[in-house]
């Protein structure tokens, strides 16, 4: 049997704990928080209680896949600390909110995708999740950029867990964009 590749997520918010559970039936999960590593999770979702995922711990080698799940403006911060862990084959997705930091990180990594989702899901303590709404999840690189397709050995997983590729995920980004600074007040005062 082969063993799973690795995949360190940064942001143990309740996105960051949603998809270290998704992704954790290919790959291995470290769930990077703030100042330390989860060592494990919990989720609830419409169907049961009490999913709970054991995570890895950080052996600090080179990361594979980096998914910077933080708020957008932590993300550069968070990418620089693990920036000399990358090689030029490591991907790293940045799955946030907001536009801006993406450009940056791309600067410095070449490989780099862009992500957004409309799953709902709630933290419901420190390491504990409820999966409150099904959504869909787009991926995709810069239109502007010059880099290749997402790689073959990552498009099987991303398949599986129905992230749909989109050509032009910037549409993606910026609907998002527009929905949230409606939203986000909204809520707020309601």
């Amino acid at each position: 049997m082969s063993q799973k590749k690795q995949c360190h997520i940064v942001g143990a918010g309740a996105i960051g704990q949603y998809f270290a559970y998704e992704l954790s039936q290919s790959f291995s999960i470290c769930l990077h928080a703030r100042n330390d590593t989860l060592k494990s999770i919990e989720l609830e979702d419409i169907h049961c209680k009490g999913h709970r995922l054991n995570l890895i711990e950080d052996n600090k080698k080179d990361i594979q896949l980096l998914i910077l799940c933080t708020k957008s403006f932590q993300a550069l911060d968070a990418f620089k600390q693990y920036q000399h862990r990358l090689n030029s084959n490591s991907i790293v997705i940045c799955l946030f909110n907001g536009l801006g930091p993406q450009f940056e990180i791309e600067a410095m990594h070449p490989n780099t995708w862009f992500a957004t989702t409309t799953v709902g899901v709630r933290k419901l303590e420190a390491n504990k999740i409820k999966h409150t709404g099904v959504g869909e999840t787009f991926i995709g690189v810069n239109s502007n950029s010059t880099k290749p397709t997402i790689p073959s050995s990552y498009l099987e997983t991303i398949k599986q867990l129905n992230w749909q590729i989109s050509k032009n995920i910037m549409d993606k980004l910026y609907l998002k964009l527009a929905i949230n600074s409606l939203i986000n007040p909204l809520t707020v005062i309601y």
